[in-house]
C-alpha cells in the first residue's frame, strides 16, 4: 500500500474526522473508503454514458430496420 501526503481545508479534515470517529473508524480508513466510493460513482456514471450512446446507436439501427420493413410491407401490399 502506498502513502500519500493530503491537503485538505480545516474544516473538512475536522468533518471527516468526526465522522469516521461515530463510524468507530480510523480517518485514513474513513477517506480510503470515501475515494472508493467516489471512484465507484465514477465508474458508474462512465458505464450510464456508455449505455446510453450504445442505446442511441441501436435505436438508430432499429428505426432504419424499421423503415425497410415498412418499404416490404408496402410492396406486397401492391
Amino acid at each position: 500500500m502506498s502513502t500519500i501526503t493530503l491537503r485538505l481545508p480545516d474544516d473538512l479534515l475536522k468533518e471527516a474526522s468526526l465522522k469516521a470517529e461515530y463510524l468507530h473508524m480510523s480517518r485514513s480508513d474513513y477517506i480510503r473508503k470515501a475515494v472508493e466510493n467516489f471512484n465507484k460513482e465514477i465508474r458508474e456514471l462512465e458505464k450510464r454514458k456508455r449505455l446510453i450512446a450504445i442505446s442511441k446507436k441501436v435505436r438508430q439501427e432499429s428505426l432504419e430496420i424499421n423503415a425497410d420493413f415498412e418499404m416490404v410491407e408496402h410492396d406486397i401490399k401492391a
